[in-house]
């Protein structure tokens, strides 16, 4: 018995030390990782900010761009050149705009969140876009379910359908189909945006809510897209505590899924 008593007392004892120095261990381990991380997270701020400024001092030149395209027009006329100068302007204006909106995403938020009706907020963001689809010889079908509200910030949300609908209507096939559904599952609001089309491969899946990703760059370049749009996506859906993902079959059709 007094040889059990001791072999439990070393027993105690050890697993005793071992919590302690794991616990020393991990403080430790906490320290010198944030004190590694600091430099990327310095880094990383300054890159955020340097967006933020270069993005504010390209604003001023473009509009003067712009301006003085019109002003030039108005003088002599069209002609393909100022054409030219004032697509490319209002491609690096969507692109200067992106960019802020970007860097307000990932900035402190010191918006409080409201709660808001979601399907009507939807339906009057989605509704604008039938004339673009029937324009482009396209179909949409929406299918929006009363009665679900959010609480979170309702311009965001306005965004991030025009980002999904405008992103299908560029990608979709001709003649193809475009429906926008938002209904409840197990309570919670999901909003789904489907398109027939070359659909997503597994490999592009992985990188398209990357910065300035395009899986065809020749055709996003024309269709004045610059791989910001669902990068906006994901950070709106980040900030509202939410997921989007993605589900495609190549050749065949792209459904996005944000599940609040």
């Amino acid at each position: 018995s007094a040889a059990y008593k001791g072999l439990y007392r070393v027993l105690f004892f050890s697993i005793t030390a071992v919590l302690i120095l794991l616990a020393i261990l991990t403080f430790l381990c906490a320290a010198l990782s944030k004190w590694l991380v600091r430099p990327v997270e310095r880094a990383f701020a300054q890159q955020k900010q340097f967006i933020s400024d270069a993005s504010h001092e390209l604003k001023t030149p473009l509009s003067v761009i712009s301006a003085n395209a019109d002003v030039l027009a108005d003088e002599i006329g069209e002609n393909p050149y100022l054409s030219y100068i004032r697509s490319e302007t209002n491609q690096m204006n969507h692109l200067v705009q992106d960019l802020l909106t970007l860097t307000r995403l990932e900035s402190v938020n010191t918006e409080s969140p409201e709660d808001f009706d979601l399907s009507c907020l939807v339906l009057q963001s989605a509704l604008p876009f039938e004339s673009t689809v029937f324009e482009a010889g396209k179909t949409l079908q929406l299918d929006v379910k009363d009665g679900i509200s959010l609480s979170g910030y309702p311009d965001k949300i306005r965004q991030l359908v025009g980002i999904l609908l405008d992103n299908a209507i560029k990608y979709s096939n001709t003649g193809g189909l475009i429906s926008l559904n938002l209904y409840a599952s197990r309570g919670n609001p999901v909003l789904e945006v489907y398109n027939t089309g070359r659909g997503i491969t597994p490999e592009e899946q992985k990188n398209i809510f990357e910065r300035f990703y395009r899986g065809d760059s020749c055709r996003c370049r024309n269709s004045g897209s610059y791989g910001l749009g669902l990068s906006i996506a994901h950070s709106i859906t980040a900030l509202h505590n939410a997921r989007i993902i993605v589900e495609s079959e190549p050749g065949e059709y792209v459904r996005f899924k944000v599940l609040f």
